[in-house]
Formats: C-alpha cells, structure tokens, sequence
C-alpha cells in the first residue's frame, strides 16, 4: 500500500522553517517593538512554540479542518496561554489577530520567493486550506484574547468592589462601613453581604453606616440604604446613619423617602460612634491632667 501524500504545505513549513520563522519574528519586533520591550528572546520563543505546533497538528493529521477543534491538539492551550501574556503587555485585540496572520503572510513571501507561481498552482487546494486556517487561528487567537480580558476586568471590578465597601471594627461591639461614591444595585448588594457577614464572624450588634462621602441621594439610593439597614435589624444589630448632610436630608425630605424607624441618624461619625458607645453603656470621657 503506497504512503498517503505529504500536504505540500506541510513541505513548505518543514523545509523553509527558519526563513519563514525569521520573516515572521522580525515583522512582528518591528510592528510591537515598544510593547515587547526586553522580553524579544521569549517572543521569538512563543513564535517558534507556535509554529512547531500547528505544524505538528497539520503533520499528524494531514487535513486543515481537522485541527480546530481537535481534542489532541496542543493549538487550543498554545493559543489561550498566548492571549493571557498578550492581555498582560498591553496588546490590542488587532494587534493579536496580527500576530497569525503575519505568520501566513511571511509563509506566502517565502512560498512565493522560493517557487514560482506555475509551481504551486497545483497545489492551490492545499494553499487555500492553509489560509483558512491561520484565518480560523486569528479568530480564535481574538476570542482567547477577548475572553481573557474580559476576565481580568470581572476580577479586577470584584476587588474594586470590596476595597469600595470596607467593614471597619472601630471599637469592641462597633463596626462602621463608610460608603464613598455612587451606591448602585450591584455595589449595594456586596455592601449588605460584606456588613452582615461580618456581624456573624464577629458578633457586632451596632452598626455605623456613613455617607458623608456620597456625593447625592436619590430614591434608588436611599431605598438601597434602607434595605441594608433592614437586613442589619433582622440579624439582631442596632444602625445609626451619619453624614446625613442638610442637602441629603432636604432632598430625600423632597423624595418623600423615610428610613427605617429603628434606625439613627446623625450628623457626623463622631456623633454616630458616641450614640454607640451610649448604645453599649460606654461613654469617653477626657483624662485628667495633673
């Protein structure tokens, strides 16, 4: 039985390895030269990690649409773990696809310096199946990279999020939560679950919400801080709202918003920590001087 015929691409990626791997790397230093910075020897690398691998995939399985998709293939990994370093330097989303289709360009430059056209024309099957799939790898070179980012920004709005709504233990039995900026749905939701966790971690029954550091307040705003405040009295806590400025109490007046009416209002935290402190049977009195 006669072997089955080499892919003449397969060949050309075998035979012109260098010439293409050298075009291919230099127009990509040139074209990201300011990104890439000292780390030129580990792209070059990932460039030939790359190009070892897709013609690894062509040679094992001599068909191109058989290596999207393929539960063999090390493609898949190569791709995701590229995008991530490409998130991480700064890279564009077209800058990514760039990087693929620079690669089937300097494959053609060479194919094309090496032969002359009436010499591949056979062969033109072969070509166009190679250039759908680097199409099909800068596709997915940019979902990779798209997802990626994506994922970073979810983690990187997560811990905004809870540097955001910080739970402060300001004394024993106390705990104070000062909101700074706008209150919205998403942020007032992880406000009520970082205040309530902490009641049960620590026991705290009095609680001090402040927001001096809201900028206005709204009918959205306050029926998100009356949820909270609701939540807390369910848990067995005591809450007392400070920073109620006169141009919050005049505008939520105007809304016709009301808090609850088990919880306190003040007008700065340090009249909220007194009224807690009461609240524990404590009081701060000043120290005699000698």
């Amino acid at each position: 039985m006669c072997a089955k015929k080499k892919n003449i691409v397969v060949k050309y990626l075998e035979d012109y390895r260098s010439e293409i791997l050298e075009k291919w790397t230099q127009e990509q230093l040139e074209l990201h030269q300011g990104k890439l910075g000292r780390r030129k020897d580990d792209f070059i690398e990932e460039c030939g990690a790359f190009y070892d691998a897709v013609l690894e995939d062509i040679s094992s399985v001599n068909s191109f649409q058989k290596i999207i998709g393929n539960e063999s293939s090390q493609l898949e990994q190569i791709v995701q773990d590229f995008a991530k370093k490409r998130v991480v330097q700064g890279f564009s989303p077209g800058d990514t696809a760039r990087y693929v289709l620079g690669w089937r360009l300097a494959f053609f430059i060479v194919v094309g310096e090496k032969h002359k056209p009436e010499e591949t024309e056979p062969y033109q099957e072969d070509m166009m199946g190679f250039n759908k799939l680097a199409e099909e790898l800068s596709i997915m070179v940019v979902e990779s990279f798209v997802q990626e980012r994506d994922e970073i920004i979810r983690a990187q709005q997560s811990e905004i999020m809870e540097l955001s709504t910080p739970v402060i233990k300001v004394w024993n039995g106390i705990l104070t939560l000062p909101i700074v900026g706008t209150l919205d749905s998403m942020r007032a939701q992880q406000l009520m679950e970082n205040i309530l966790q902490e009641i049960v971690e620590t026991g705290y029954r009095n609680v001090i919400i402040d927001i001096s550091g809201v900028p206005t307040v709204d009918t959205m705003t306050a029926q998100h801080i009356i949820k909270t405040t609701s939540a807390i009295r369910l848990m067995g806590g005591k809450c007392i709202i400070s920073g109620i400025r006169p141009e919050i109490a005049t505008t939520m007046v105007g809304l016709g918003v009301s808090l609850d009416e088990h919880s306190q209002t003040k007008a700065s935290m340090a009249d909220a920590l007194h009224t807690a402190l009461n609240n524990l049977g404590l009081e701060v009195v000043a120290k005699k001087t000698q």
